[in-house]
Protein backbone atom coordinates (compact mmCIF):
# COMPACT_ATOMS: atom_id res chain seq x y z
CA UNK A 1 0.00 0.00 0.00
CA UNK A 2 0.97 3.54 -0.98
CA UNK A 3 2.73 5.01 2.03
CA UNK A 4 0.88 8.36 4.30
CA UNK A 5 2.31 11.54 5.13
CA UNK A 6 2.52 9.75 8.82
CA UNK A 7 4.34 6.44 7.30
CA UNK A 8 7.07 8.99 5.88
CA UNK A 9 7.66 10.81 8.76
CA UNK A 10 8.21 7.79 10.55
CA UNK A 11 10.16 6.68 7.91
CA UNK A 12 12.59 9.62 7.61
CA UNK A 13 13.05 9.47 11.93
CA UNK A 14 13.96 5.46 11.29
CA UNK A 15 16.46 5.97 9.11
CA UNK A 16 18.48 8.88 11.00
CA UNK A 17 18.67 6.51 13.62
CA UNK A 18 22.25 5.22 12.97
CA UNK A 19 22.26 3.23 16.22
CA UNK A 20 18.46 1.57 15.14
CA UNK A 21 18.90 -2.30 15.53
CA UNK A 22 17.90 -2.45 11.80
CA UNK A 23 21.94 -2.64 11.30
CA UNK A 24 22.88 -4.94 13.96
CA UNK A 25 19.62 -7.82 13.11
CA UNK A 26 19.26 -9.51 9.66
CA UNK A 27 16.35 -8.65 7.93
CA UNK A 28 14.87 -12.08 8.68
CA UNK A 29 14.70 -10.86 12.17
CA UNK A 30 12.10 -8.01 11.00
CA UNK A 31 9.53 -10.37 8.78
CA UNK A 32 6.76 -11.90 10.79
CA UNK A 33 6.08 -15.36 9.26
CA UNK A 34 3.11 -17.38 9.72
CA UNK A 35 3.56 -20.42 12.84
CA UNK A 36 3.08 -23.89 11.43
CA UNK A 37 -0.80 -24.85 13.00
CA UNK A 38 -1.64 -27.44 10.93
CA UNK A 39 -2.96 -29.60 12.99
CA UNK A 40 -5.96 -26.34 13.78
CA UNK A 41 -7.98 -25.60 11.78
CA UNK A 42 -7.68 -21.69 12.10
CA UNK A 43 -7.67 -19.12 9.07
CA UNK A 44 -3.94 -17.77 10.00
CA UNK A 45 -1.74 -17.03 13.21
CA UNK A 46 1.33 -15.09 13.12
CA UNK A 47 4.25 -15.26 15.68
CA UNK A 48 3.96 -12.51 18.07
CA UNK A 49 6.37 -9.41 17.00
CA UNK A 50 8.85 -7.96 19.50
CA UNK A 51 8.04 -4.64 20.70
CA UNK A 52 11.85 -3.28 19.49
CA UNK A 53 10.87 -4.79 15.99
CA UNK A 54 7.58 -2.41 15.96
CA UNK A 55 9.66 0.56 16.85
CA UNK A 56 12.54 -0.26 14.67
CA UNK A 57 10.17 -0.30 11.24
CA UNK A 58 7.21 1.45 9.65
CA UNK A 59 3.45 -0.77 10.47
CA UNK A 60 3.60 -3.43 7.24
CA UNK A 61 6.87 -2.22 5.51
CA UNK A 62 9.67 -4.30 7.52
CA UNK A 63 11.30 -5.15 4.01
CA UNK A 64 11.35 -1.48 3.02
CA UNK A 65 12.64 -0.13 6.00
CA UNK A 66 15.13 -2.37 6.51
CA UNK A 67 16.55 -2.16 2.70
CA UNK A 68 16.39 1.77 2.89
CA UNK A 69 17.94 2.09 6.80
CA UNK A 70 21.20 0.07 4.73
CA UNK A 71 20.98 2.00 1.95
CA UNK A 72 21.32 5.43 4.11
CA UNK A 73 23.48 3.91 6.81
CA UNK A 74 25.42 0.82 5.16
CA UNK A 75 28.27 -0.09 2.98
CA UNK A 76 26.61 1.76 -0.08
CA UNK A 77 27.19 5.07 1.77
CA UNK A 78 31.08 4.77 1.43
CA UNK A 79 31.14 4.16 -1.81
CA UNK A 80 28.58 6.82 -2.97
CA UNK A 81 30.96 9.53 -1.20
CA UNK A 82 33.86 7.86 -3.04
CA UNK A 83 31.42 8.31 -6.37
CA UNK A 84 30.58 12.05 -5.72
CA UNK A 85 34.25 12.79 -5.01
CA UNK A 86 35.05 11.75 -8.16
CA UNK A 87 32.49 14.15 -9.38
CA UNK A 88 33.75 17.09 -7.48
CA UNK A 89 35.04 20.28 -9.93
CA UNK A 90 34.72 23.85 -9.03
CA UNK A 91 31.31 24.10 -10.19
CA UNK A 92 29.34 21.62 -8.37
CA UNK A 93 31.53 23.46 -5.29
CA UNK A 94 30.32 26.92 -5.89
CA UNK A 95 26.80 24.91 -5.78
CA UNK A 96 27.14 23.48 -2.72
CA UNK A 97 29.00 26.67 -1.00
CA UNK A 98 25.79 28.69 -2.10
CA UNK A 99 23.45 26.35 -0.95
CA UNK A 100 20.82 26.69 1.84
CA UNK A 101 21.43 23.15 3.37
CA UNK A 102 24.52 23.69 6.04
CA UNK A 103 25.36 20.60 5.53
CA UNK A 104 26.43 21.12 1.35
CA UNK A 105 28.01 24.28 2.74
CA UNK A 106 29.92 22.46 4.85
CA UNK A 107 30.67 19.57 2.44
CA UNK A 108 32.39 22.12 -0.25
CA UNK A 109 34.04 23.95 2.69
CA UNK A 110 36.07 20.38 3.34
CA UNK A 111 36.98 19.94 -0.21
CA UNK A 112 37.86 23.72 -0.81
CA UNK A 113 40.20 23.36 2.87
CA UNK A 114 41.69 20.39 1.16
CA UNK A 115 42.30 21.20 -2.19
CA UNK A 116 42.69 25.05 -1.62
CA UNK A 117 40.91 27.63 -2.90
CA UNK A 118 41.85 28.67 -6.75
CA UNK A 119 38.23 30.12 -7.97
CA UNK A 120 37.54 33.91 -7.29
CA UNK A 121 33.86 32.83 -6.72
CA UNK A 122 34.83 31.06 -4.54
CA UNK A 123 36.06 33.39 -2.64
CA UNK A 124 32.81 35.37 -2.57
CA UNK A 125 30.98 32.54 -1.57
CA UNK A 126 32.80 32.59 1.23
CA UNK A 127 32.24 36.10 1.85
CA UNK A 128 28.83 35.14 1.57
CA UNK A 129 28.63 32.74 4.27
CA UNK A 130 30.43 34.84 6.79
CA UNK A 131 27.51 37.53 5.84
CA UNK A 132 24.72 34.48 6.67
CA UNK A 133 25.97 31.16 7.80
CA UNK A 134 26.19 29.94 11.31
CA UNK A 135 29.65 29.64 13.51
CA UNK A 136 30.22 25.97 12.01
CA UNK A 137 30.48 26.83 8.43
CA UNK A 138 31.89 30.43 8.95
CA UNK A 139 35.11 28.73 11.01
CA UNK A 140 36.83 26.93 7.80
CA UNK A 141 35.47 29.80 5.67
CA UNK A 142 37.44 32.43 7.25
CA UNK A 143 40.23 30.14 7.82
CA UNK A 144 40.11 29.86 3.35
CA UNK A 145 39.90 33.26 3.14
CA UNK A 146 42.63 33.71 4.98
CA UNK A 147 45.44 31.81 4.49
CA UNK A 148 47.71 32.79 1.76
CA UNK A 149 45.14 35.23 0.02
CA UNK A 150 46.27 37.03 -3.00
CA UNK A 151 45.51 40.46 -1.27
CA UNK A 152 45.52 40.11 2.37
CA UNK A 153 44.99 44.17 2.85
CA UNK A 154 41.56 43.63 0.84
CA UNK A 155 40.80 40.50 2.28
CA UNK A 156 41.33 42.39 5.97
CA UNK A 157 38.97 45.33 4.75
CA UNK A 158 36.09 43.15 3.81
CA UNK A 159 36.30 41.79 7.05
CA UNK A 160 36.43 44.53 9.05
CA UNK A 161 32.92 45.29 7.12
CA UNK A 162 30.88 42.35 7.92
CA UNK A 163 31.78 42.61 12.23
CA UNK A 164 28.46 43.24 13.46
CA UNK A 165 26.52 41.27 10.69
CA UNK A 166 26.23 37.63 11.76
CA UNK A 167 26.26 36.73 14.90
CA UNK A 168 27.52 33.76 13.60
CA UNK A 169 31.21 35.28 12.21
CA UNK A 170 31.54 38.49 13.87
CA UNK A 171 33.18 37.41 17.00
CA UNK A 172 35.58 34.98 15.09
CA UNK A 173 36.74 37.68 12.40
CA UNK A 174 37.69 39.90 16.00
CA UNK A 175 39.41 37.23 17.18
CA UNK A 176 41.40 36.70 13.98
CA UNK A 177 42.31 40.49 14.36
CA UNK A 178 43.38 39.90 18.50
CA UNK A 179 45.40 37.49 17.56
CA UNK A 180 47.14 38.90 14.21
CA UNK A 181 50.83 39.56 14.33
CA UNK A 182 51.78 42.77 12.91
CA UNK A 183 49.46 44.02 10.94
CA UNK A 184 49.34 47.12 8.95
CA UNK A 185 48.25 50.38 11.80
CA UNK A 186 45.46 50.79 8.67
CA UNK A 187 43.90 47.99 9.99
CA UNK A 188 43.05 49.57 13.68
CA UNK A 189 42.28 52.67 11.57
CA UNK A 190 39.11 50.88 9.27
CA UNK A 191 38.22 48.77 13.05
CA UNK A 192 37.24 51.42 14.53
CA UNK A 193 35.53 53.28 11.95
CA UNK A 194 33.48 50.57 11.83
CA UNK A 195 32.34 51.11 15.23
CA UNK A 196 29.59 53.12 15.07
CA UNK A 197 27.85 50.37 12.61
CA UNK A 198 28.24 47.62 14.55
CA UNK A 199 24.92 47.28 16.62
CA UNK A 200 25.33 44.33 18.75
CA UNK A 201 26.84 45.57 22.23
CA UNK A 202 29.12 42.67 22.63
CA UNK A 203 30.31 42.51 19.02
CA UNK A 204 31.26 46.57 20.34
CA UNK A 205 32.30 45.58 23.39
CA UNK A 206 34.57 42.97 21.66
CA UNK A 207 36.30 45.71 19.44
CA UNK A 208 37.14 47.83 21.65
CA UNK A 209 38.75 45.31 23.49
CA UNK A 210 40.61 45.03 20.49
CA UNK A 211 41.61 48.24 19.97
CA UNK A 212 42.64 48.63 23.84
CA UNK A 213 44.69 46.11 23.10
CA UNK A 214 46.34 46.69 20.07
CA UNK A 215 45.59 50.57 18.90
CA UNK A 216 45.13 52.54 21.94
CA UNK A 217 48.20 55.15 21.34
CA UNK A 218 46.88 55.55 17.93
CA UNK A 219 46.12 58.92 17.30
CA UNK A 220 43.71 58.21 14.36
CA UNK A 221 41.79 55.24 16.14
CA UNK A 222 41.58 57.86 19.35
CA UNK A 223 39.73 60.93 16.70
CA UNK A 224 37.62 57.97 15.54
CA UNK A 225 36.64 56.95 19.01
CA UNK A 226 35.97 60.57 20.57
CA UNK A 227 33.47 61.01 17.31
CA UNK A 228 31.18 58.00 19.18
CA UNK A 229 31.00 60.59 22.46
CA UNK A 230 28.29 62.43 20.16
CA UNK A 231 25.91 59.67 19.58
CA UNK A 232 22.68 59.35 21.80
CA UNK A 233 23.50 55.45 22.91
CA UNK A 234 24.47 55.61 26.68
CA UNK A 235 26.69 52.60 26.09
CA UNK A 236 28.46 53.69 23.18
CA UNK A 237 29.52 56.84 24.56
CA UNK A 238 30.52 55.42 28.20
CA UNK A 239 32.81 52.57 26.29
CA UNK A 240 33.94 55.71 24.68
CA UNK A 241 35.00 57.36 27.27
CA UNK A 242 36.44 54.59 28.92
CA UNK A 243 38.53 53.93 25.58
CA UNK A 244 39.91 57.29 25.65
CA UNK A 245 40.50 57.57 29.53
CA UNK A 246 43.26 54.97 29.39
CA UNK A 247 46.40 55.14 27.23
CA UNK A 248 48.36 52.21 25.95
CA UNK A 249 51.05 52.60 28.18
CA UNK A 250 48.87 52.79 31.63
Amino acid sequence: NPFTQSDYDRLDRLLKNKRSILGTHPLDYFLVKPVDRSDVEVDGVTAATPQSVKDAVVDQAAYTSWALWHWVNGEVVDQLHSKTLALVNDEYLLHGLKSADRRLVGFALDQLTGKGMQDSRHREACFHILENSGRSNCEPALKLLTESPADLEAVHQRLISLIGQNGGSSRLILSYFEKLPDPDPGVWIQLAGQLKDIPGYRDLDAAFTVLSKHANGSPEVRELVSNLLEGEDRFVVQRAEEFLATSKDS
